[in-house]
């Protein structure tokens, strides 16, 4: 069977995962590498006010670039950075530390604001986002998603330059599309019997996400219909298909369709003719396109937008509830919209009849996302989805949040619906990301692969244009997470473009969810190689200390004198003898100490410094063979969890 040789496969390659795990386990037992928080002196520094600002806004990020600087020797091994950073990072680092020692004797000196240090200050300030974008690893494996909305893609076709607009994607390093399939005002943007295609689309007579499918292919560049399953307009009116079918939207307690106060119209998941219709749609979808997989969004019931709104109360959902539970759930009291935003609200406190009302409408959206996904893996075996899960940005649970909207997607891991997550963690800070990243991690327990939603315009600086996007593809890849969607075409800005193509997205990348296998063994083949590297720095580290031992008996001997000069030192005391003889090509009143016992002590700090650098470089070539062997267990758990027989787990029907 086709399930088991790939499974066969998988677990070949990541048997080669075990092994070496005793190599880096002091490595693997510590938990990601914090954020760490930037410090900055409270004395007043000789600088004028903006330039002081921008001193300290520098050495709030120096300690991460440092971190970037001290990993980068290893990224290079695999070559996932770009040649010429050492010396990049040395000008920087040695203009940092000259003005660290100048403002630290200036603080305390009664001389007014120097110019010229104020003039480096934001010499240095504009090299940070270059620095950071060179030192920032091109991962080989990865999912680079870049979000299409259908407005965007309408001008696109309708200016005849789909080709453009997949140059650009290739030309920034992305390797996966996910195409918008409908619009604001609830058209689509590709012709279909199962809903409106945009009449001035329609009008062209070409089908312009064939087009797309076609140049993106031609690139290497897969393409996901972006599906927003239960969305029907955002633009106040009712659309297309709501205006003929009314019954078909989710209504708030009163019976209404709610369009106010940001103009969306839903679609009622629970009514059949809905089911029917959008499982066809995506069906007819699979069917009729050479798609790689879908993304779905939107599978959830609507937002209460910050008012006390729930849905939905129409005759349909009621009636299939009563018929369960006995009672009408406009019973219930609506749960104020400030308690639902309190970070420490959870759906599980809740009345036991709210909570029977709650698990109802989530067996509704789990039972909708199963059949749709159902049916269209029944026309193309295998079709990878990917789902767009809520967390808590603003503070709460994770996955309590997800469950106010309905959303329980850890059951939809568990019945193997989606194979990737894209979790909704906009945010402007890494931080939140961070967190966020973590439970998600542990609530999907390496049942799919995950690739965030990074959001564009709220990551972007002030200040520093792209290196906050830059600073989220860093919490990402530190996860050994495996891929990212960039959020989204249009809040892409010139700044944004280039810093991508030059830093993480600089090499191609195998795109995990399409080819598992061979991004695993990729992985491992990097994995293996910074092992060796690992082995050889703890050789010389070895090998030092026991010369530096010789040198110790050596002086015990002789009452401080050596015995035994450069000539005669054995071949395998290397290091002994590079400092032997550097010391004595110096000019004579240089290299002449008090005593040869001062000698040898100068001999072993400078030893011991040596040995401490490449403690910090097996230390570092450790965390980055971490970084990558969580992303080849993350993508190789995730396979298997596919792959995995019914029998061994949740029972197909």
């Amino acid at each position: 069977m086709l399930w088991k040789a790939q499974t066969t496969r998988i677990k070949c390659l990541t048997r080669g995962i075990v092994a070496p795990l005793a190599v880096i386990s002091l490595a693997m037992a510590v938990a990601p590498v914090a954020l760490k928080a930037g410090g900055s002196s409270s004395s007043p520094l000789p600088l004028p006010p903006a330039a002081s600002d921008a001193w300290r806004r520098i050495q709030s990020i120096w300690p991460e670039l440092a971190e970037l600087a001290a990993e980068a020797p290893a990224w290079a091994i695999v070559g996932a950075v770009a040649p010429g950073w050492e010396e990049d990072w040395q000008r920087a680092q040695n203009l940092h530390d000259r003005l660290a020692t100048s403002l630290a004797a200036g603080a305390a000196s009664t001389q007014p604001p120097g110019e010229s240090l104020a003039d480096a200050v934001y010499q240095l300030e504009a090299e940070i986002p270059v620095l950071y974008t060179r030192l920032l690893p091109s991962r080989s494996v990865e999912i680079r998603i870049l979000p299409v909305d259908a407005g965007s893609f309408t001008q696109f076709a309708l200016a005849g330059n789909i080709d453009l607009l997949v140059r650009m994607a290739k030309s920034a390093g992305f390797n996966a599309i996910f195409l918008e399939t409908l619009r604001d005002d609830g058209y689509l943007v590709y012709p279909s019997t199962w809903g409106e295609e945009a009449p001035e689309l329609a009008a062209t007579r070409r089908d312009a996400f064939a087009e797309l499918i076609e140049e993106a292919h031609n690139e290497s560049i897969a393409v996901f219909p972006w599906i927003k399953l239960l969305f029907a307009t955002a633009n106040g009116e009712l659309g297309p298909v709501i205006s003929k079918h009314p019954d078909w939207a989710a209504v708030q307690q009163n019976g209404k369709i709610q369009t106010v106060p940001y103009n969306f119209v839903w679609f009622n998941p629970a009514h059949p003719e809905v089911r029917d219709f959008l499982t066809s749609q995506i069906k007819d979808l699979a069917e009729r396109y050479e798609i790689d997989g879908i993304q779905l969004d939107y599978v959830r019931y609507p937002n209460n937008y910050g008012t006390d709104l729930d849905y939905s109360y129409d005759p349909v959902t009621i009636e299939q509830f009563k018929q369960l539970y006995g009672f009408d759930p406009k019973q219930l009291p609506p749960i104020p919209a400030e308690r639902r935003a309190s970070s420490t609200f959870r759906p599980d406190d809740l009345p036991e009849e709210y909570q029977s009302w709650n698990a109802f409408r989530q067996e509704i959206i789990t039972s909708l996302l199963t059949r749709v996904v159902r049916e269209a893996r029944a026309v193309r075996p295998g079709l990878p989805v990917s789902v767009a899960p809520f967390v808590a940005t603003w503070g709460g649970g994770t996955y309590q949040q997800a469950l106010l909207w309905h959303q329980n997607w850890p059951v939809w891991l568990e019945r193997r619906l989606p194979n990737l997550l894209s979790p909704l963690t906009y945010t402007d800070r890494a931080a939140v990301l961070d967190r966020e990243l973590s439970r998600v991690e542990e609530l999907a327990h390496g049942r799919a692969i995950i690739a965030p939603s990074l959001s564009v315009s709220a990551a972007n600086d002030s200040e520093w244009g792209s290196l906050g996007l830059l600073q989220q593809i860093r919490v990402v890849q530190r996860h050994g997470a495996a891929g990212y969607r960039v959020f989204a075409f249009p809040h892409l800005r010139a700044d944004n473009w280039y810093s991508l193509r030059t830093g993480p997205f600089r090499r191609p990348a195998l795109n995990p969810v399409l080819q598992p296998a061979e991004a695993v063994a990729t992985l491992l083949e990097e994995f293996t190689t910074l092992l060796q590297e690992i082995e050889r720095a703890r050789g010389e580290m070895s090998q030092a200390a026991a010369e530096m031992d010789e040198t110790d008996g050596e002086t015990d001997k002789t009452g401080g004198e050596p015995a035994s000069g450069v000539a005669k030192l054995p071949p395998a005391n290397r290091w002994t003898a590079q400092f032997r003889s550097r010391l004595a090509a110096l000019p004579q009143g240089a290299r002449e100490p008090a005593s040869y016992r001062d000698w040898l002590a100068l001999e072993r700090a400078v030893a011991s410094m040596l040995a401490t650098a490449s403690d910090h470089t097996v230390a570092a070539a450790e965390s980055v063979a971490r970084q990558i062997l969580l992303e080849t267990m993350a993508i190789a758990q995730a396979e298997l969890w596919r792959l995995r027989p019914a029998g061994l787990g949740y029972q197909e029907n």
